[in-house]
């Protein structure tokens, strides 16, 4: 049986933070979450995009992404970010921004 308590939540961010114990495993677990809204941002940035195409792709800087901040935080720790948001790993950045699973997040469609 698990027991959940939260532990902290801020009304600026929607982001909960949850302590989680597990005594199927003896298990204790901090969970992250928070409301989806931005994926529906995001989807319809994606679908009213003109970027359509390589020739689109032209020039240094586009969004490709809006992550949420639970998202950005565990590529903190998987040490994909630094703490200041600058990228240590672009592989791992591009395989993130480019796999079906983090599709939600995407505002551009193509490959990054």
């Amino acid at each position: 049986m698990k027991d959940t308590r939260l532990l902290n939540h801020s009304p600026d961010t929607g982001i909960s933070e949850w302590f989680v114990y597990d005594d199927a495993d003896d298990t204790i677990t901090l969970e992250l979450t928070q409301p989806t809204v931005a994926d529906d941002l995001n989807a319809r940035e994606f679908n009213t995009s003109s970027d359509y195409g390589p020739s689109r792709w032209k020039g240094e800087w586009h969004k490709v992404a809006s992550i949420p901040l639970v998202e950005y935080v565990r590529l903190q720790r998987e040490g994909v970010l630094a703490p200041d948001g600058e990228i240590r790993d672009d592989k791992k950045i591009l395989a993130v921004l480019n796999d079906r699973d983090y599709l939600k997040f995407r505002t551009k469609p193509g490959r990054v």
